[in-house]
């Protein structure tokens, strides 16, 4: 049986700083007891469990009526109203494939400057990177009543075309079942009778693809910390022409 203490924990957080956006992952190394002939018996054992905290943020009721003049608190009423968990709950009903932007749950990202220990501690049952990642790869991994979609975000913003630097963020969704149910979890999703907890296992497949999801962020973060280089560069340049002409002009 494997199932021994673990040799190595991770904790990381969310790049919103949120005390309730946390993510464990831990490692079970196979035990010296276990013959090797057992091991490779088991297909993708899996030696990786990741542990997440998330919770549903649709839960304002009622409207801001205290608050009856003030934009902000109508705002935040009418994007996390519980009344939303109903669509998309019935949309859930309706169609197995749907999956709405950012999860039905609290998304997380990991702050970039962590992604050197998670690459450190995938590599602990993975030695392989998968470099045939782009933009649009996703990883998913699912338990018994959830399922993730790892993939590589970046924020964007209204009126504003600067280029933000990339993730990697996994948001939940709805696990794809028959009709009935999805009836009865689409019932638990409305009235939140869940666990904050969610539990799911990596695979060596996944802590591979895990690791070329994150050697991408970082190369595309590095090729855009170069373009942002060169602007400044060609500003510094550009001044450098200005005061130079200014100084010829004032002899």
């Amino acid at each position: 049986m494997i199932g021994y203490p673990p040799t190595e924990e991770l904790y990381l957080g969310c790049e919103c700083m949120d005390l309730d956006h946390v993510a464990l992952f831990i490692y079970f190394p196979p035990s010296e007891e276990d013959s090797k002939s057992v091991i490779e018996d088991i297909d993708d054992l899996p030696t990786i469990f990741l542990s997440v905290s998330t919770r549903n943020y649709f839960e304002e009721v009622l409207p801001p009526i205290i608050y009856f003049y003030d934009k902000t608190a109508w705002q935040t009423f009418f994007y996390n109203n519980w009344y939303k968990r109903l669509w998309f709950a019935g949309r859930y009903i309706v169609n197995p494939t749907y999956l709405r932007e950012f999860g039905i749950l609290d998304a997380f990202d990991f702050q970039n400057k962590d992604l050197d220990k998670l690459d450190a501690f995938l590599a602990l049952i993975s030695s392989d990177i998968d470099d045939n990642i782009k933009e649009n790869s996703e990883l998913w991994l699912d338990d018994d009543r959830w399922a993730i979609r790892f993939q590589p975000t970046r924020l964007t913003f209204k009126n504003d075309d600067t280029e933000q630097p990339w993730q990697l963020g996994w948001e939940p969704h709805f696990k794809q079942r028959g009709f009935f149910g999805r009836i009865r979890y689409a019932f638990k999703y409305i009235f939140g009778i869940h666990s904050p907890e969610k539990n799911f296992t990596l695979y060596e497949k996944d802590a591979a693809k895990m690791r070329g999801m994150i050697k991408w962020v970082q190369e595309e973060n590095f090729a855009l910390l170069k373009k942002e280089a060169s602007k400044i560069e060609g500003m510094t340049e550009w001044m450098q022409n200005i005061n130079k002409k200014d100084e010829e002009n004032d002899k």
